[in-house]
């Protein structure tokens, strides 16, 4: 397992009360010091699997947390002080890869949590950078589109609220929203705004199975659909429940309620699981398209298949059996 290094730094703030007086009396302010509460994080690594690759390596170059104006910094560094390079398809579902275990940091709020990313197009050997491995062997530079004026890719989650206590924390790469094919060249491109960060002690997972009778009903349907080449793909879809017309995955500023929240690629044998979902009740849907699915636009031929209303309040199970 590779070891990882951590560095905190913390800037703290003194304020100092000031002295008054006049030439009847004296009076002097108490002295007060801000409460700072020190809490611990945790920070963690999964995806939603994908088809079609059987690598997606992320190489993750330090975690920066920025409060006020004061930012605390991570190191995230192999056993041999190198970046740390992750597969995110060995983190599908629940499982979770440790980026940062139990640091210190103060509780409360933070503009924003970021983590740096090594762009496969910077670097001369694949190796030493973020890449994607297809099926047949060939390997592709991965970039994440947001960069610093260094050029580092950056993965930024705004809004992150540390509570005092023990904090768990998620970066959930859904790739199936995240993962955006070249339109020129051979660099594939990794979304940071389909990135998920949830809290694990919050959340919860929703799991279940599609049948075969529905899958095929779904394929007979849609023929006319079929993939050039390859398979018909299935993909389960979660929504907010005030998702008026739920859709496939399509990008806007700010971001449309139609569009998911999450997804799943089915498995072989018909299972999915949607991990790191908050107590809600939702909209989940199974449709056998995913292959029509650009995560840039909205697809006039896709369409849903099969569509449920879900509370999600504890681990759920949801099946997907009989045809519409």
């Amino acid at each position: 397992m590779n070891k990882l290094t951590n560095l905190l730094s913390i800037t703290a703030a003194i304020i100092l009360g000031g002295c008054g007086g006049s030439s009847d009396s004296s009076s002097s302010a108490a002295q007060t010091t801000p409460t700072v509460v020190t809490t611990t994080m945790s920070l963690g690594v999964s995806d939603a699997p994908v088809s079609n690759v059987k690598a997606v390596n992320v190489m993750v170059d330090g975690v920066v947390l920025q409060k006020d104006d004061a930012r605390t910094s991570y190191e995230t560094k192999d056993e041999n002080g190198n970046p740390i390079i992750i597969n995110l398809l060995d983190y599908s579902g629940d499982k979770i890869f440790p980026l940062l275990d139990s640091v210190e940091l103060e509780s409360g709020e933070y503009q924003w949590l970021r983590a740096n990313i090594v762009n496969g197009s910077s670097v001369d050997n694949l190796s030493l950078g973020s890449h994607l491995v297809y099926n047949d062997d060939s390997q592709v530079p991965l970039d994440v589109k947001r960069k610093g004026s260094d050029g580092v890719g950056e993965i930024q989650i705004n809004n992150v609220v540390v509570n005092e206590g023990a904090n768990s924390f998620v970066l959930e790469f859904d790739l199936n929203r995240s993962l955006v094919a070249p339109q020129s060249g051979n660099t594939v491109f990794l979304k940071p705004t389909a990135i998920r960060l949830e809290n694990t002690a919050q959340t919860f997972t929703v799991s279940g199975s599609v049948s075969e009778e529905l899958k095929s009903a779904c394929i007979a349907d849609n023929s006319e659909l079929a993939p050039e080449q390859g398979q018909f793909k299935h993909v389960i879809y979660l929504y907010d429940e005030q998702a008026a017309q739920p859709s496939d995955i399509f990008e806007t500023d700010p971001v449309d309620s139609n569009s998911p929240i999450a997804t799943a690629t089915l498995e072989e044998n018909n299972e999915f699981a949607i991990a790191f979902i908050e107590p809600a009740t939702y909209q989940i849907a199974y449709s056998c398209l995913g292959h029509l699915d650009d995560v840039e636009v909205q697809d006039v031929d896709f369409s849903l298949y099969q569509l449920k209303s879900q509370s999600v309040s504890q681990n759920t199970t949801v099946a997907f059996e009989t045809t519409p």
